[in-house]
């Protein structure tokens, strides 16, 4: 099996093992049932994010230096010791000592996966697989969801927390199987450069037109994270739906995520520029017609925004690192790429305190609003983005 297809079968396997997080929907069970208050587990969420929000950086800076793979690896080990101090349940201190550990293992993970798929396969490839990849995570967490109900009525939340410790030893198998990226992507001694040099020089060209662009607009496009996460159960129950669709909704719109790879096929030889302004603007049609739907007719705009919402994402993905190797900085990719999630995270904050200050009875006014966003969103990418095909 040659160096790629290695590469590529093992990021596959990774990501479907890890996918398979068997008590996401009872996620606040695995705390409570040790005692831990609702007070307590959001005191918990908040730590775990101040976390990322600290160590997003630091972990990209790392990861340039200690080389994408063996990052992924020790994020891995963090992964798979979170879900033991979740089996194993505690206090307080237990959950909060996982949290930071689960903090690291995201920050290591963040923008590295991404790297090491354009390091091995390159900006011509890196749409069609990352989207593969991705469809491989989609099929796991469907799986997951499917087994939940069955797992925990026969054995209860301590099974689901020990099954997926054991398919998080599953893809530390295969991260440990993956070739090596190129050796020059981890830095020698004479082509380090201090912290201080990096901000006086690699934020200074990150601070280009073009760079800035991207960064908003991937800012913008996680918004979506959150509005299929928090506001699709509240528009389900205003339109007097049963709240019991949710888990349907859930199947079925990962199910359509799966048409991603054959639809970024298609678009293979497109406008980029045209592509992402289409893209931005049926996600802004598809949130208009979300806040006026209602009954059964809000289920189409759910089913399909969370696809529209990742073809776009990928595409973006593979601009950042484009734009990172015509800037000549690609030897700090994992730090550039960690700077820029770091805009998202901000952005996703700033959202949840702006929706918090609507009252409930407006979440059509929020998906009105954000649809507004978007469609800014499409304006801003067929204004800014390079003119170049797939």
């Amino acid at each position: 099996m040659s160096h790629k297809n290695r590469a590529y079968v093992a990021l596959c396997a990774a990501e479907f093992f890890n996918s398979l997080v068997f008590f996401a929907p009872v996620a606040l069970l695995v705390r409570t049932r040790c005692g831990i208050t609702s007070g307590e587990f959001f005191v918990l969420q908040a730590i775990l994010s101040l976390c990322i929000f600290a160590f997003e950086i630091p972990c990209g800076f790392l990861t340039d230096r200690i080389g994408f793979k063996n990052s992924l690896v020790i994020s891995q080990i963090l992964l798979c010791a979170v879900w033991f101090l979740f089996w194993l349940g505690g206090n307080f201190v237990l959950f909060a000592v996982a949290a930071v550990l689960q903090a690291f293992s995201i920050c290591l993970q963040s923008g590295t996966m991404d790297s090491y798929v354009y390091k091995i396969f390159g900006s011509g490839e890196f749409v069609s697989k990352t989207s593969v990849i991705e469809n491989f995570a989609t099929a796991g967490f469907i799986l997951s969801t499917l087994i939940f109900v069955p797992l925990n009525n026969s054995f209860g939340i301590g099974s689901l927390i020990f099954a997926t410790l054991l398919a998080s030893g599953g893809g530390m198998i295969f991260l440990a199987l993956l070739p090596k990226e190129d050796c020059s992507s981890v830095l020698g001694e004479e082509k380090r450069i201090s912290v201080k040099k990096f901000f006086s020089e690699v934020l200074l060209k990150m601070l280009s037109k073009k760079m800035i662009s991207i960064f908003v607009l991937s800012s913008i496009l996680s918004l979506g994270v959150f509005i299929t996460n928090f506001f699709f159960i509240i528009k389900i129950t205003e339109s007097g739906l049963s709240k019991n669709l949710m888990g349907f909704v859930i199947i079925a719109y990962s199910a359509v995520q799966l048409s991603a790879p054959l639809i970024l096929r298609r678009l293979s030889g497109a406008n980029v520029r045209l592509a992402l302004f289409l893209e931005f603007s049926f996600i802004a049609i598809m949130l208009f017609v979300l806040s006026f739907a209602r009954g059964f007719f809000v289920l189409f705009p759910m089913l399909v925004l969370p696809l529209l919402m990742r073809l776009p994402a990928v595409l973006l993905l593979r601009e950042q690192n484009l734009l990172v190797d015509e800037m000549g900085i690609s030897d700090e990719r994992a730090t550039v790429l960690s700077v820029l999630n770091q805009g998202k995270n901000a952005t996703d904050v700033v959202f949840l305190f702006a929706a918090s200050a609507l009252p409930s009875s407006n979440v059509n006014l929020l998906f009105l609003l954000t649809g507004v966003v978007f469609f800014m969103n499409a304006i801003l990418a067929l204004k800014v983005v390079r003119y170049s095909a797939l």
